[in-house]
């Protein structure tokens, strides 16, 4: 059991982040979207680690392809209507990861 309070703010802050990179806003806050997805990333990578689980190993690549596409180092250049998309998909992945965790008495 995780209980961890920060893995379920850092769960619901992407989410959050990623509903409203649909939006056509200004281009510091995706700035802001890739830096938290992909260091969020990470950390639920790292909290997630050590559980026991078949299914986990599935999130955690999808987490981790969620930091390769979200890094803001080597960016990567899609249209804005692919980028609703991605946005669209990984917010769905971290809300059923987020509802598999409180399922399971993760966080």
């Amino acid at each position: 059991m995780l209980d961890n309070y920060v893995l379920k703010c850092v769960l619901i802050g992407i989410m959050v982040l990623l509903v409203f990179g649909v939006f056509n806003l200004p281009y510091g806050f995706y700035d802001l979207l890739r830096n938290s997805i992909f260091w969020g990333s990470i950390y639920i990578v790292y909290k997630i680690k050590d559980i026991q689980e078949n299914h986990i190993v599935v999130f955690i690549a999808l987490f981790v392809i969620s930091g390769i596409v979200f890094n803001p180092v080597l960016k990567f250049e899609l249209s804005k209507s692919i980028w609703v998309l991605v946005d669209i998909v990984f917010a769905l992945i971290y809300g059923v990861f987020y509802l598999y965790c409180i399922k399971n008495d993760y966080i």
